[in-house]
């Protein structure tokens, strides 16, 4: 929660967007795919960015 404000994030909208996506990742057999959820990943601050 901590890094998602630090990096501008709508926490909220972060963690929606967490607990839609990580249940159907694959990253126990492709741990780097993890990185496309962190807060200071590009995708990840166009959709959970504060306006």
């Amino acid at each position: 929660m901590e890094t998602a404000n630090a990096n501008g994030l709508d926490v909220f909208k972060y963690f929606e967007l967490l607990l839609t996506f990580l249940p159907s990742m694959e990253f126990l057999t492709n741990p780097d795919i993890i990185e496309e959820l962190l807060p200071w990943n590009e995708a990840t601050q166009k959709i959970c960015k504060l306006p």
